[in-house]
């Protein structure tokens, strides 16, 4: 069985380019697209709490954090499918760039705490 077609980039981003040829991108530059909405950074910070959280019990129990950039994309995804307008890739791109700051902020709290009590 063959598997579904589920590319969403144009056709030839798969191939290599003919000479004279022009790559054209998902996101052409000469169009406005939501980038930085209330939607995209609330959902952000929202994720960043949640996975900051999260990266940090488990950082004090295992002593062992997680990356949440990867996870907080797929949910971006997710999430994209709740409203009635659709998020735009950059969107997501903002969503999973503020969520995957919670990494950073478990790394300078754990090095901090570390730093305090040698």
């Amino acid at each position: 069985m063959d598997a579904p077609d589920t590319r969403s980039l144009p056709a030839n981003a798969y191939t290599e380019l003919k000479a004279g040829e022009a790559y054209q991108p998902p996101v052409p530059a000469t169009e406005s697209v939501p980038e930085a909405t209330w939607r995209s950074v609330g959902w952000g910070l929202f994720l960043c709490v949640v996975f900051t959280i999260a990266s940090a019990y488990s950082g004090l129990k295992v002593g062992q954090v997680m990356e949440a950039a990867i996870p907080i994309s797929i949910l971006a995804i997710g999430l994209a499918r709740v409203y009635q307008r659709r998020s735009t890739l950059l969107e997501n791109v903002i969503i999973t760039g503020v969520g995957g700051v919670s990494g950073s902020l478990v790394a300078g709290a754990s090095s901090r705490c570390r730093r305090s009590t040698s």
